[in-house]
């Protein structure tokens, strides 16, 4: 499989604001080790500003990534979009503790930002992933599955049992709410 990699190409580029689009696909998610995303598909926008020592990306992408539902299980394509920013810096000691600035060798001639793309994308996946409540429709949830799973609801109903003492306050104050 071809790998579908971002690599802007820079060293025939003039000082000053360039633009680049790239359009991504499954291709670009399964190429991804352990990838959150199995499919999906966005439009990425690259602002590139290129200076004498650095170069500054800003990225914005929109599109639609399929996500597992977290209470049924089905599989659901959401929107997504989200930005953010890249700082390149050539040549110079590597930094590490910042995710925004990347240090590449003074003789390089591209940047391959995939990787930050990639990331850019999953961290603007929803933290729940319940899709009827993200597109405010109940119909794309597995009804099958919700009805086996109430099935199944284990019933909280107080039992006969003796109860523990030490647990007998905190329930008080439980009831107090």
């Amino acid at each position: 499989m071809r790998k579908e990699q971002l690599v802007i190409p820079f060293s025939g580029l003039s000082q000053g604001e360039h633009h680049f689009s790239f359009d991504i696909g499954n291709k670009f998610f399964e190429q991804i080790e352990n990838s959150l995303i199995k499919k999906g598909n966005a439009q990425v926008e690259v602002q590139f500003i290129k200076m004498s020592v650095m170069l500054q990306l800003h990225m914005s992408f929109k599109g639609n990534a399929q996500i597992e539902c977290d209470r049924c299980l089905g599989e659901v394509f959401v929107p997504l979009e989200g930005n953010d920013e890249l700082i390149v810096k050539m040549g110079g000691e590597e930094i590490t503790d910042s995710s925004n600035i990347m240090t590449i060798g003074a003789k390089e001639a591209e940047v391959d930002i995939t990787l930050f793309v990639y990331e850019m994308i999953a961290l603007n996946l929803p933290f729940r992933k319940v899709p009827c409540e993200i597109l405010n429709d109940e119909t794309v949830c597995d009804k099958e599955m919700l009805d086996k799973l109430a099935q199944l609801k284990i019933n909280e109903q107080p039992s006969n049992e003796v109860s523990n003492p030490l647990w007998e306050g905190l329930n008080k104050l439980k009831k107090l709410n």
